[in-house]
């Protein structure tokens, strides 16, 4: 059994390598820019790896990050405003604990854990069922989703029922399932509504 600060170590280790990436990519992809408005500057061999992140390191696509508690969201928040990018939270579970963040670098949250059970022994039944609310009283964008591409997937309409039972309005709830997920991808424009 991994010990907490040992988990927080090795968290804070990979977000450090996060960093140093998309600080190469970002710094090859300003030399390669720079080379292509002015030829007299030193050549940048190409890099297949770099040249893919692009979009993301520019903000036209979201990076996705996979987070449950509060202090990682948190960390991934800073992240994301320190890198400049566009950020989404896959499975958030105490994402309205750290909505400040979230809100204040407009990162979005697919929510993915309405049907399981609370981690904590002490938390409430109906912990996660409130999340949903909870989130949209702060102000964060979020959807509601299964979490898996399996038969679960016909179960999303529960889903937002439930957050609709207990908290969600009725209409904020028919919209994380369709509306909020197609502008959180970027794609409302073709489908959602």
């Amino acid at each position: 059994q991994i010990d907490f600060n040992e988990a927080v170590k090795r968290r804070d280790t990979q977000i450090e390598d996060l960093k140093r990436v998309f600080t190469a990519a970002s710094n090859y992809l300003r030399a390669r820019d720079a080379y292509s408005k002015d030829s007299t500057l030193p050549y940048v061999a190409n890099n297949q790896s770099y040249d893919a992140m692009a979009p993301y390191i520019r903000g036209e696509r979201p990076v996705l990050f996979s987070a449950e508690r509060e202090r990682d969201i948190r960390s991934i928040a800073k992240f994301v405003s320190e890198m400049k990018l566009k950020g989404i939270i896959v499975g958030g579970q105490e994402a309205w604990k750290a909505a400040d963040m979230l809100k204040a670098n407009n990162i979005s949250v697919i929510y993915t854990n309405i049907y399981d059970l609370p981690v904590r022994d002490d938390d409430p039944y109906d912990y996660l069922f409130e999340a949903p609310s909870k989130m949209a009283a702060a102000g964060v964008k979020f959807s509601i989703a299964t979490g898996n591409t399996g038969p679960e997937v016909r179960d999303l309409p529960y889903h937002a029922g439930i957050a609709g039972a207990f908290g969600l309005s009725k209409e904020d709830a028919l919209k994380s399932v369709t509306m909020y997920p197609a502008e959180i991808l970027g794609i409302a424009d073709k489908v959602g509504s």
